[in-house]
């Protein structure tokens, strides 16, 4: 069964960050010295402690596993709380706040929840 791609997700602009990289690209090719902070690339070293924090958590095999797929139940309550105490709006943490791993993967839920039409290719 074959299935389109809706026009509302085909007429997406393409990602900001990745017409960034593509310049960025092409400066650092021409011999331009480039900084580059696009997507959160930091500009000094992670701190000692984080770094520290990280090896800890890597040598636990309780940790290598995929975390829940729904997020995990305390952060969305602090997602809330934050909500609440910067906004004046507090949404149920269960029902109204989504932990996701990019604005691609928010795009495809928002869009998905809207058409039942809608599919990723």
């Amino acid at each position: 069964m074959r299935t389109e791609t809706a026009r509302r997700l085909r007429d997406l602009p393409r990602s900001s960050f990745a017409a960034t990289v593509v310049r960025i690209d092409q400066l650092v090719a021409a011999g331009e010295v480039v900084v580059n902070l696009c997507q959160g690339n930091p500009d000094l070293p992670t701190p000692p402690h984080i770094v520290e924090a990280l090896r800890r958590e890597v040598l636990d095999p309780a940790t290598h596993r995929y975390g829940s797929f729904s997020g995990l139940l305390d952060l969305k309550v602090a997602i809330g709380d934050w909500s609440a105490a910067h906004h004046g709006v507090r949404p149920d943490p269960e029902a109204e706040v989504a932990i996701l791993f990019g604005a691609k993967t928010a795009w495809w839920r928002s869009a998905s929840a809207s058409s039942p039409r809608v599919t990723c290719a």
